[in-house]
């Protein structure tokens, strides 16, 4: 594969041998050479010995492969809003976390379902706990079920997901807010986390 800086706009460009260029509208485009026949990969990289020539291919299909799949499963992004806040419950012996966010599907095309959402609380230092499903999440004003499927997040939409949790803890010092990490899991089986704090309400 070889890597030529290309200009700022979009074509597509056809050359002899199967080779297929594209230039990609982007501040840092480039042209991404991607040869289809051992012949033409053993021309542009000479000192690659013969033998890694079908290793070299799979590493390129693999590589375009996971672009793509990328490009339609897009990710989700999370802007945390200031409605998150912890209370104690005296009765439980336990933190409730309230966290609010705003989630954007960053997919152009496709859509994106919420399977599972968890909360893993961070204690002191680098210490967390391990990962629990959250009790109570709602997406778009509408509750997120176990056992049913998830809650679809529509292409280049954003949606108010509004989530309630709690785990058996020591009251905390008051005014100390809670540092969490939320990772929620999509109908492809991929993760999408994001870092939170949580202050005393």
């Amino acid at each position: 594969m070889v890597l030529l800086p290309g200009p700022s706009f979009r074509s597509d460009l056809r050359f002899k041998n199967g080779i297929i260029c594209e230039a990609l509208a982007r501040k840092a485009s480039y042209l991404m050479l991607l040869a289809e026949a051992p012949n033409m990969i053993e021309n542009q990289l000479p000192w690659l010995p013969r033998f890694l020539l079908p290793l070299w291919q799979k590493t390129l299909f693999w590589f375009r492969a996971t672009q793509a799949n990328r490009s339609r499963s897009g990710r989700l992004i999370f802007v945390e809003q200031p409605m998150c806040w912890w209370a104690y419950l005296d009765g439980e012996r336990a933190i409730q976390l309230h966290l609010l966010l705003n989630v954007t599907n960053e997919s152009e095309t496709d859509a994106l379902l919420v399977s599972r959402v968890q909360v893993q609380v961070r204690l002191t230092g680098w210490k967390f706990l391990q990962w629990q499903d959250c009790m109570l999440v709602d997406i778009g004003g509408r509750r997120l079920m176990p056992g049913f499927v998830g809650r679809r997040l529509p292409p280049r939409t954003t949606t108010v997901v509004r989530i309630i949790d709690h785990y058996k803890s020591e009251r905390p010092k008051p005014g100390q807010p809670i540092k969490c990490r939320l990772r929620v899991t999509d109908q492809h089986g991929r993760l999408h986390s994001k870092r939170l704090t949580a202050p005393s309400r």
